[in-house]
């Protein structure tokens, strides 16, 4: 829009802007969406074409770490946290990790580092969806959290991975910066309709 201090309409399409929000991280919640406009001459806002749409996959993921496991109470520990050393935002991206699909950025939501019990955040970890294919291409990646009690979860802390793809067969990777990777064996069907169960830390899922 041009700058102006007299009231303003919009008369061109190429006056208007197209904003995607994403707002998976609210899965499951009941929200409030509002609209506030800021400028300089107390003009108008302007919305139109408003709309709430589902798309993509979701994953509900397990897994364990291996250092912080303990095997006697099959939960891990969160010694990282307690000492103040899980940073609140995802550190993949500054060690060389490739973003891809929207992924990289992640930042904890306030408070989400300092819970405690079994919902304790361990760590961050990296979610790679790879071509059914070819699983050397990845389509789509997300840093997620990793908790005590196995779940792995976006960055408020309890609401599953959400990847902006097409459903459809993927493989799913899971890496940390400081254990091996590892991948499920197949493609795994991922639909719309719900949480996709990937069940890594159950030792009969078949993965490398």
């Amino acid at each position: 829009a041009p700058t102006t201090t007299e009231s303003w309409a919009p008369t061109t399409a190429g006056q208007w802007q197209l904003h995607d929000i994403d707002l998976s991280i609210w899965d499951g919640q009941r929200i409030a969406i509002r609209f506030i406009g800021i400028n300089g001459f107390g003009n108008n806002l302007y919305l139109d074409n408003i709309q709430i749409e589902q798309s993509g996959v979701q994953l509900e993921i397990q897994a364990a770490l291996e250092g912080p496991f303990d095997t006697n109470t099959n939960l891990m520990r969160d010694d990282l946290r307690a000492a103040g050393l899980v940073p609140p935002y995802e550190p993949y991206t500054a060690l060389g990790y490739t973003q891809v699909q929207n992924g990289g950025g992640e930042t904890a939501f306030p408070n989400v580092l300092s819970a405690s019990g079994t919902d304790a955040v361990v760590d961050w970890v990296w979610v790679e969806l790879r071509d059914a294919t070819n699983p050397a291409i990845v389509v789509a990646t997300h840093a997620a959290m990793i908790r005590r009690d196995l779940q792995v979860v976006a960055q408020d802390g309890r609401s599953p991975l959400s990847f902006k793809v097409n459903p459809g067969n993927y493989y799913v990777a899971i890496k940390h910066r400081n254990h091996l990777g590892c991948m499920t064996a197949t493609a795994t069907n991922l639909t719309a309709d719900a949480p996709n169960l990937v069940l890594f830390s159950d030792p009969t899922t078949p993965m490398y």
